[in-house]
């Protein structure tokens, strides 16, 4: 199954053509996986990690015999247990990621509303003080805006 169900994913189907190499070219199951985590190890590729340890397993099922479903399910359980946990803490974290927006935009539209609609606020706006004032604002806008995104963004915290 190994060299002739080829996986659904397009990114699975090609880092996993080196395991399907090896056992073209007359590697056993165990070579061929040993050969395959190394070479899944060295690369930088999301969730690459997984794909070796995978690897690593299915080579010591190939090595040890015996029954390789009951391993390989757990692992797979294991796999969808993060991918829903990551799910989990994108959806848990959005709530926070619309603070921040609103938390960046709102001052920044009553500012914008007061300049226009406001007498006062423009002339004290126009002055250099006020100018300093609104400018620290901004920076302090942007830098809240900044940190609030990198506390609530998916995977920070990992």
């Amino acid at each position: 199954s190994l060299t002739t169900v080829l996986p659904d994913d397009p990114t699975i189907t090609e880092l996993s053509e080196p395991v399907r190499h090896r056992l073209a070219r007359g590697d056993d199951v165990s070579g061929a996986c040993e050969t395959w985590a190394e070479v899944t190890n060295r690369l930088n590729v999301e969730r690459a990690g997984s794909l070796t340890t995978f690897a690593t397993l299915l080579a010591a099922t190939s090595q040890l015999g015996g029954a390789s479903a009951a391993p390989i399910d757990r692992f797979a359980a294991s796999m969808r247990q993060r991918v829903a946990d990551d799910l989990e803490r994108g959806a848990n974290s959005a709530q926070a990621r619309l603070s921040a927006r609103v938390l960046t935009a709102v001052p920044l539209a009553v500012l914008t509303l007061l300049l226009s609609t406001d007498p006062d606020v423009s002339s004290v706006a126009a002055g250099p003080i006020g100018g300093i004032v609104i400018a620290a604002g901004i920076v302090l806008n942007a830098i809240g805006a900044w940190w609030m995104g990198r506390i609530a963004r998916p995977g920070a915290h990992r």
